[in-house]
């Protein structure tokens, strides 16, 4: 009887397991960027980045869903693991997200059309805003920033609400502990229609607690023009008295056909404490070469200028080859 006992227990974890969904993603992108600027050697390089993402989940007879993802960095110099997060969720009381993930604020910003690689990328790793060149690489030490967009999320143990959509109005909540103090987040936005053309409406807000005193606002509206996307930004960022820094920014995105999209964008970000200001525009490009194969280039130029660092004018070039499978 013991036996039948534990050969049914097995089966029936074997028949739970075998009932969830699992997907596999992934994508990989090569590229090469070419900088100059007035203070540094020229820098050359070719770079590479990888991520590879499993997710895990489950519905329930009456409606409820739960899932685990975990991404995980696959290139050299960035190896191990990204992000993870359990989501629970259901149609009428929205998801809860669990785990080292972004913050709310995150899924609340209107972001600016561009291409891979453009300066309005947050992330862009290889930009001349984040260090590749030295003189507009102090940039970020100043406060300013290249885009309205809140680059704040550090993937920390993080506890996210969002609600679900209602009449068009989205929100979202979140808080995590950092030594003594919480670091919290908020979020809105608002989505309809106006003669025709779909538009969405962002605010969102982070404060990283007494300590630091830093406090990131940004607002944004996008909208459709034809076929066009256009977007406005603006984004305050403030640290004590440390920097003031206020960044406004405009971008727009047009298909050329199918596989074509081209864009364009500019911004200014203007610190109050130290008179410091960065200008930067930004064009480029992407083809969509097969499915899930795509090319794009971007030209990124910056004119930085302020009496507590070294004024500069800056240009990059940026291409890659990405597939996402």
């Amino acid at each position: 009887m013991r036996k039948v006992l534990l050969a049914t227990t097995a089966l029936v974890a074997m028949t739970g397991y075998a009932a969830a969904d699992v997907s596999l993603s992934a994508y990989y992108e090569f590229g090469y960027t070419s900088i100059s600027d007035d203070t540094t050697t020229d820098n050359d390089a070719m770079f590479s980045d990888t991520e590879y993402h499993i997710k895990f989940s489950e519905t329930t007879d009456s409606g409820l869903s739960f899932s685990a993802t975990f991404e995980v960095e696959g290139a050299a110099s960035a190896s191990g693991k990204d992000e993870s997060s359990l989501t629970i969720s259901t149609p009428e009381m929205g998801r809860f997200v669990l785990g080292q993930n972004d913050e709310a604020n995150y899924s609340f910003q209107t972001w600016l059309p561009g291409a891979r690689g453009s300066a309005g990328a947050w992330d862009n790793q290889y930009s001349v805003v984040a260090g590749n060149a030295s003189g507009a690489g102090a940039a970020l030490t100043s406060g300013l920033s290249a885009n309205p967009t809140a680059n704040n999320s550090a993937d920390n143990n993080t506890f996210a609400y969002f609600s679900p959509n209602m009449g068009g109005v989205s929100m979202g909540v979140s808080t995590n502990t950092q030594g003594s103090e919480d670091n919290t987040a908020f979020g809105i936005s608002y989505t309809g229609d106006l003669a025709g053309n779909s538009f969405t409406v962002t605010a969102a807000q982070h404060s990283d607690g007494e300590s630091s005193e830093t406090e990131i606002t940004t607002y944004g509206i996008s909208f459709g023009v034809g076929s066009a996307t256009v977007a406005i930004a603006n984004k305050n960022k403030e640290s004590g008295t440390t920097y003031d820094t206020t960044t406004t920014g405009a971008g727009i995105g047009v298909p050329l056909g199918d596989s074509m999209n081209v864009y364009a964008s500019i911004s200014t970000s203007e610190d109050d404490v130290s008179k410091d200001t960065l200008d930067v525009n930004s064009i480029g490009m992407d083809y969509t070469i097969a499915s899930g194969l795509n090319f794009a280039v971007s030209v990124n130029n910056y004119s930085l200028e302020g009496s507590s660092i070294t004024n500069n004018d800056a240009s990059e070039i940026t291409a890659s080859i990405q597939a996402n499978f």
